[in-house]
């Protein structure tokens, strides 16, 4: 079936995220007020907790198409104004997202108000918080 050239520039994809909810896995190394701040009131010191629940951000990508499409700056600020309204509807302590160590990238992060929490020990990828 062939679509029409008007229909195949509506239906064009200028980007894309994904998000979910998932449990972070926090390394032994974190400070109590980073676990404090990750976890809430539910944090005790000599507890074991060791698992915190996030919004995680996932894939993200941008089209290209001669030179048009979003900035990777609007799939970004698009993903987290969707987490911070399911956020107002049912809370949330923080966004995570997984980013290699390159530092243009940590640094696109950085911007939008995303630090370097850990390191996954499975993946060696940065985990990236950024609180509510």
């Amino acid at each position: 079936m062939e679509l029409d050239a008007d229909l195949k520039e509506i239906s064009r994809v200028l980007g894309y995220y994904s998000i979910a909810i998932c449990v972070m896995t926090l390394s032994s190394g974190l400070s109590n007020s980073k676990k404090r701040k990750l976890i809430g009131s539910n944090f005790q010191r000599d507890g074991d907790i060791d698992h915190a629940p996030c919004y995680l951000i996932g894939q993200m990508g941008k089209d290209d198409w001669n030179g048009e499409g979003l900035e990777k700056e609007e799939v970004l600020s698009t993903a987290i104004t969707t987490i911070s309204e399911a956020h107002d509807l049912v809370g949330g302590r923080f966004i995570k997202l997984d980013c290699s160590d390159v530092p243009e990238l940590i640094e696109h992060y950085e911007r939008h108000g995303f630090e370097i929490l850990q390191k996954n020990e499975v993946n060696g990828l940065n985990e990236m918080v950024m609180y509510f």
